[in-house]
Order: C-alpha cells, then sequence, then structure tokens
C-alpha cells in the first residue's frame, strides 16, 4: 500500500498536533462476519465456502441441509413427537406401525415393548403429557407409552391429535364427530370415559363406544 492509501487509513490521536496513530484489523475471528449473528457463516464453518448461501440482504448464510441419525429405521415414518420425562427428552417416530424412540448415547432407533401396532397408511400423532407419550392415528383408540410399555388402556378416543392444557388432556379429530372435544379428567391423562354416566337429555354417554369411540371400558 502506497503512502497515499496509507495516509487514508489514519486517524488523529490525541490533539492536533499529535502525530497519527495507524488502526489495523488482522484476521477476524468471526471471519467473514465479524458482527453479525450465528445464523452466518465463519471462516471455521466450511472448506472453500462450498456449502453458503446469500441472502437478500447480501450477508453469506449457512445452507440448510440435512444429517442422518441413528439406525434402526426401515420405513418412512408416519408421525414424529418427542418424548419429554422429567429433565430429558428424546425424539420419537412411528415406523412401519410402531413407535421407536432414538438414544443418542449409541445413535439407534428402538422400539418400545408392548406389541402394539399403529396404522401405516395414516399419519400419527404423538403429544407428550406427564412423563407420558401418547400416540394417536384416527383409526384406533390412543395408547400412552409409559417410559417401560407402551398400552391401550381402552379409555381414550380413535382421535387424531390431543393437546395439554392446565392439567387436561383434551382430543380432537374423532371420525364421524368433526365438531366434538373430548376431556380427560384432571391429571387423568389416560381416562376419557366414566363407569357411571348420566343418560337423557344433554347429556352424551361417556360409558359407552358410542359416547367415545374406540373405547373399550
Amino acid at each position: 500500500m502506497d503512502d497515499r492509501n496509507r495516509r487514508s487509513l489514519r486517524i488523529p490521536h490525541g490533539g492536533r498536533d499529535l502525530p497519527f496513530q495507524d488502526i489495523r484489523v488482522m484476521n477476524p475471528s468471526r471471519g467473514l462476519n465479524m458482527l453479525s449473528p450465528d445464523i452466518f457463516i465463519d471462516n471455521k464453518d466450511s472448506w472453500d465456502l462450498i456449502n453458503i448461501d446469500v441472502s437478500s440482504s447480501g450477508a453469506v448464510e449457512k445452507r440448510p441441509g440435512f444429517t442422518s441419525i441413528g439406525t434402526g429405521l426401515t420405513n418412512a415414518p408416519t408421525g414424529m413427537g418427542v418424548y419429554r420425562r422429567n429433565e430429558t427428552s428424546k425424539l420419537a417416530v412411528i415406523d412401519g406401525g410402531k413407535l421407536k424412540l432414538y438414544d443418542d448415547s449409541n445413535d439407534t432407533w428402538s422400539a418400545v415393548g408392548g406389541n402394539i401396532t399403529h396404522s401405516s397408511t395414516s399419519s400419527s400423532f404423538l403429544t407428550s403429557i406427564d412423563n407420558k407419550l401418547y400416540v394417536w392415528d384416527g383409526e384406533q383408540g390412543g395408547t400412552v407409552y409409559d417410559g417401560t410399555t407402551e398400552t391401550r388402556p381402552g379409555r381414550m378416543p380413535k382421535g387424531k391429535f390431543s393437546i395439554d392444557y392446565k392439567d387436561f388432556h383434551i382430543v380432537s379429530g374423532v371420525a364421524g364427530q368433526p365438531f366434538r372435544v373430548y376431556v380427560s379428567g384432571v391429571r387423568e391423562t389416560s381416562r376419557f370415559t366414566r363407569g357411571d354416566a348420566p343418560s337423557g337429555g344433554e347429556y352424551i354417554e361417556l360409558n359407552t363406544a358410542a359416547g367415545v369411540p374406540g373405547a373399550t371400558v
């Protein structure tokens, strides 16, 4: 750099009559985007800057992609969710009608105990509530995995999806009942039927298969 260009990089230091001081930046650790958010690429993210995209603002970003994890899946999953138990979480999928959990300690997917089969054609919805994982496929009564075994209690409708709301488990999507939701007993997230339901008038029988399609208890 000649003296003319070098002078353009100098700023006054102190008073008017004091000499100038050079300001130089040597290899900033953030690479191309020293002051950018973490979503932007830095000089340690890619060899030869292959996996990059340029955003509309002109910033260099990491290109979206995917990575394969685990062995033990044989089909395209028909459902996916997260099983939360205490302070741990595990990915869960429905693979060939079976509920499988991912174990990151050995990078494998394993079927849970219980010998329960879900629909292999319909999509399944997975809901984690109260240290349990619920699976709904809209064809059979819902199932529950308690951390050891998956069971079909017989007190749940054949819903398509559910949510957790203020200690209640709420299910809907039952075939033939497009406008009805089912609400579990408070903190009894696996029970949607009752032993002695009132009949007649505006009441819905909640202890029959007609009242709770999919339930057997």
